[in-house]
C-alpha cells in the first residue's frame, strides 16, 4: 500500500517542479542525483543496521518507525507545483488509457515488457543471492559486500544523467543488459571466491537502465 501511494508520485512531483522553473530538460539528471541518495542511505544502513541489531533488535524496530514519521514532517514543507493541465483522476479512466497506450504504442510495449521481466527475474534472483554468496564468503562479509555495491550504485546513479546525455538511452540500456548477462553468466558457470564480487559489480550499471525506464514512463 505504501508503494502504491508513492510510486509515480515522487517522479511526478520532481518533474512538475522542474517544469515550473523551466528546467524539465534536465529531469533525468536531477532524478539520477536524487535517486543516488537512496543508495547512499542503503549503504549507511547496511553498516549501522548490523551494529544496532547486535545490541538490540527492538531498537532497530523503533528506529524504523521514527524514520517515516520524520519523512512526514519533512513533507509538510513541500510546495505543490502549479497545475499545468487538469485531467480526470478517475482510476478506471487512467487504467483504460494506460492499457490502450500499451497496446498501440510498440515502443512503450517493448520497453515495459523489458522492465517487467528484468525487474521480476532480478528481484527473484536477489532473494537467493545471499545464500549463493555464503557458499564462498563468511557471513560477516555479506554486509560489507552489500555496502560496497550500494556505494557503487550511488556513484552510478549520480552520474547517470551525464551518461545519458553523452551516449543516449538506447546504448546505455543495451550495454547494461549485455554487461549484466555476461557478469552473471561468468559468476555462475565458473563459481569461485570472486563470484560474489562480480555479482555485486552488476549493480554499477543497473541504476542507469532503471533511470531511463523512469524517465521514459514519466
Amino acid at each position: 500500500m505504501s508503494r502504491s501511494f508513492y510510486s509515480g508520485n515522487n517522479s511526478a512531483l520532481l518533474y512538475d517542479t522542474l517544469n515550473e522553473h523551466g528546467k524539465a530538460d534536465i529531469y533525468h539528471e536531477v532524478l539520477g542525483k536524487t535517486s543516488s541518495t537512496d543508495q547512499l542511505a542503503l549503504a549507511i544502513s547496511a553498516v549501522t543496521g548490523s551494529v544496532i541489531a547486535a545490541k538490540s533488535f527492538s531498537l532497530v524496530f523503533w528506529l524504523s518507525i521514527l524514520a517515516p514519521i520524520t519523512c512526514i514532517l519533512i513533507s509538510l514543507f513541500f510546495r505543490e507545483p502549479k497545475v499545468h493541465k487538469k485531467e480526470s483522476t478517475n482510476i478506471y479512466n487512467h487504467l483504460s488509457e494506460s492499457l490502450k497506450l500499451f497496446i498501440t504504442n510498440k515502443r512503450l510495449r517493448y520497453l515495459s515488457l523489458s522492465g517487467i521481466l528484468s525487474y521480476g527475474i532480478g528481484e527473484s534472483a536477489w532473494l537467493f543471492r545471499s545464500a549463493f554468496i555464503q557458499l564462498f564468503w563468511p557471513t560477516w562479509a555479506i554486509g560489507i559486500a552489500q555496502t560496497a555495491s550500494n556505494i557503487g550504485a550511488t556513484v552510478s546513479l549520480y552520474f547517470s544523467g551525464k551518461l545519458i546525455n553523452k551516449f543516449n538511452e538506447f546504448k546505455l540500456i543495451i550495454f547494461g543488459g549485455v554487461y549484466s548477462f555476461v557478469i552473471n553468466l561468468i559468476s555462475l558457470v565458473f563459481p569461485s571466491v570472486l563470484s560474489p564480487a562480480l555479482l555485486f559489480a552488476v549493480i554499477l550499471t543497473a541504476p542507469i537502465t532503471l533511470l531511463y525506464f523512469k524517465s521514459y514512463k514519466s
